[in-house]
């Protein structure tokens, strides 16, 4: 039987955890055997586990000295960031490839909202070949260089750098860093093994456009409802 791990930041906190939970509850009333992965569980769904990365002391002192890495990035340009827009989300996480470690039974790896919790790198490059991955986009950061909506700039389409968010001239700047480190891990992956799923036309076309998504499939596939929950109603 199909095992559908579906991987996201959280379950009922924020849009896209609520929309993940969502189709993993759909898919389990339907039968198929799934469950959902997440770094902070608040509700209650069924088979919605938190992931616990090991605690010897090796892997906490290795989870350490990775957040300090990506900290002290991310402090190199608060200072001059661009005011009154959402922070870039670095590719990384503390946990390297331990992620894979939790799903090592799945069959299919669902992706969403998964900042801070799973090593774009680190985790495409540990799971399996023959497991193939479906990422449904929440916002663009996936194909970005850390941004999360690009307003006016196009540099995703090309390697970024010079990003306008971060108030940066310079052409190998943390954006530039973290397109070039996703553009390394995907050029790994044949065109099959991974499926890109947009909820509109629009961020469609702009995954299509990216420099990293445009060898892959992008469909569009809207978000689902509870149909018992809505549904149409008589009025009287």
């Amino acid at each position: 039987m199909n095992k559908v791990v579906h991987i996201s930041r959280d379950d009922v906190s924020g849009g896209a955890g609520r929309c993940a939970l969502r189709l993993h509850l759909g898919l389990r009333e339907l039968g198929v055997d799934s469950r959902m992965l997440v770094a902070r569980r608040r509700g209650s769904g069924d088979r919605v586990e938190q992931f616990r990365p090991p605690e010897d002391r090796l892997s906490r002192w290795r989870r350490a000295l990775r957040r300090r890495r990506i900290e002290k990035e991310k402090q190199r340009y608060a200072n001059q960031r661009s005011p009154g827009v959402e922070g870039l989300s670095d590719d990384r996480s503390p946990y390297g490839s331990d992620v894979v470690k939790a799903v090592n039974d799945a069959t299919l790896v669902h992706l969403h909202w998964t900042s801070g919790l799973v090593d774009v790198s680190e985790f495409l490059g540990a799971l399996p070949a023959a497991v193939p991955v479906v990422w449904t986009l929440h916002d663009m950061n996936p194909f970005t260089g850390g941004c999360h909506y690009a307003y006016a700039c196009d540099g995703f389409t090309r390697g970024c750098g010079s990003c306008p968010q971060l108030g940066s001239g310079e052409p190998t700047d943390w954006s530039s860093r973290i397109f070039a480190r996703k553009r390394s891990i995907f050029e790994t992956l044949s065109p099959d093994r991974l499926i890109v799923a947009a909820p509109s036309e629009w961020l469609a076309r702009e995954a299509r456009r990216s420099a990293l998504f445009g060898r892959f499939t992008v469909e569009v596939i809207p978000y689902g409802i509870d149909t018992e929950a809505f549904a149409p109603r008589d009025m009287d």
